[in-house]
C-alpha cells in the first residue's frame, strides 16, 4: 500500500482573518452569555466587591509591625532617647617631681603653683609616699603660700607640715647667714615689764619656726603720757628690719587690763600683723589660726619658710636713693 501524501492547502488571508475573529467571538459568547452587563449592580453587590478588593490589596505595615521583625525588636527602627552630653573635664596635669638628684631650693615647685592647690596636694602626697620628705615638705608649703587652697587642701597641708616637721632638718645652721628682723612694741610704763619676756619668747618662736632663716630682736618704746594708775593699757605691735630707716609692716594695737591674757593677745596680734602684711604681696597670706592653738605650732605649720625668708628680705631692703 502506497503512503499517504499530505498536500498543503493555501488559505487566503481574508478568510483566515474572518475565521480568527469568529473563533474569538465564539469563545467570548460561551463564557459571558450568563452575565448581565446592562443592569447596574445592587448596593449589596457593590459592598461585596469593595470588601473583596480591600482584602486582595496589601495593607501598609503598622508602626509596631515595622519595629518588630519576626518577633524581635528591630534596633534600626527604634528611636533611642537623646542623652544630655556631659561636660568634658580637662585632663589632669601629670605629676612633675622635678630632678630628684639636685639640691632643692627654698622656693621649689613655686613654678608649678599655677596648676592649682589640688595638683600641688597630689604632688606633695606623691613625694611623701616615695620617701622624698624634704621635697614633700616644700610642696606642702607651696599649697599654703603659692596657691589659693580650699578648706580641704588647706587642712591637708597644715596637718602634713605638722607631721613632717620632726623629720626635716633645720634649713639654715649658720647664724651669720640669718636675716635680722625686729619685733617692735609701743606701750606705757605700766605694762612694759610684763610685756618684755612675752616678746622675747615670741622672738624665739619665730626663729625656730623660720628654720634658722631669721634672727629676731625685740624693742619696746615706752610712752610718757600714761601713769601707772590708769586703766587699760594700749599696746602697739609691728615688725621692722634691723637697718637704718628700715621698712616696717603696718601697726596693729590692742588694749590690755591687768587680768587679761597678755601673752595670748600679743601672739594673736603678731600673727595678724604677719597675715595683713602678706595679704599685699605675691605670696598667699598665712591662714587663720584657731584661738587656742599654741603660738609656736601656729608659726610652724601655717607660716612657710619661704614666707619667713621673704619677710626678712623685704624688711631689710635698703631704701632707694632720692633722685
Amino acid at each position: 500500500m502506497a503512503p499517504i501524501q499530505l498536500v498543503p492547502v493555501r488559505i487566503p488571508i481574508p478568510l483566515a482573518i474572518v475565521l480568527l475573529l469568529a473563533l474569538i467571538a465564539g469563545i467570548w459568547w460561551k463564557e459571558t452569555r450568563h452575565f448581565d452587563f446592562m443592569t447596574p449592580p445592587t448596593p449589596e453587590k457593590l459592598a461585596e466587591i469593595k470588601k473583596k478588593t480591600e482584602l486582595s490589596l496589601a495593607a501598609p505595615p503598622k508602626v509596631d509591625d515595622a519595629i518588630i521583625v519576626k518577633g524581635t525588636l528591630n534596633p534600626d527602627l527604634i528611636q533611642k532617647p537623646i542623652e544630655p552630653s556631659l561636660p568634658v573635664e580637662p585632663p589632669k596635669p601629670a605629676i612633675d617631681p622635678g630632678n630628684l638628684s639636685t639640691s632643692p631650693t627654698l622656693d621649689l615647685y613655686a613654678d608649678q603653683a599655677f596648676k592649682g592647690a589640688v595638683y600641688m596636694v597630689e604632688l606633695a602626697s606623691y613625694l611623701e609616699t616615695e620617701g622624698h620628705l624634704l621635697r614633700s615638705h616644700l610642696a606642702w608649703e607651696r599649697v599654703l603660700d603659692s596657691t589659693k587652697p580650699e578648706e580641704e587642701q588647706l587642712t591637708a597641708a597644715v596637718n602634713a607640715l605638722k607631721r613632717l616637721q620632726p623629720s626635716i632638718a633645720k634649713w639654715n645652721n649658720d647664724p651669720a647667714k640669718s636675716t635680722t628682723i625686729v619685733i617692735q612694741a609701743g606701750t606705757g610704763k605700766k605694762i612694759t615689764k610684763k610685756l618684755k619676756p612675752i616678746l622675747e619668747q615670741a622672738a624665739k618662736n619665730i626663729e625656730t619656726a623660720s628654720s634658722g632663716l631669721l634672727k629676731v630682736k625685740t624693742n619696746i618704746t615706752v610712752g610718757k603720757g600714761q601713769t601707772l594708775n590708769q586703766g587699760a593699757t594700749p599696746v602697739a605691735i609691728w615688725f621692722s628690719g634691723d637697718i637704718k630707716d628700715a621698712p616696717a609692716t603696718e601697726v596693729l594695737s590692742f588694749t590690755a587690763e591687768d587680768n587679761d591674757n597678755l601673752d595670748l593677745l600679743t601672739s594673736q596680734t603678731l600673727y595678724s600683723v604677719l597675715r595683713s602684711y602678706f595679704a599685699r604681696t605675691t605670696l598667699t597670706p598665712p591662714p587663720q589660726a584657731p584661738e587656742n592653738e599654741p603660738f609656736l605650732e601656729t608659726l610652724q605649720k601655717r607660716v612657710t619658710r619661704l614666707t619667713w625668708e621673704r619677710l626678712g628680705t623685704a624688711l631689710n631692703a635698703k631704701p632707694e636713693p632720692n633722685h
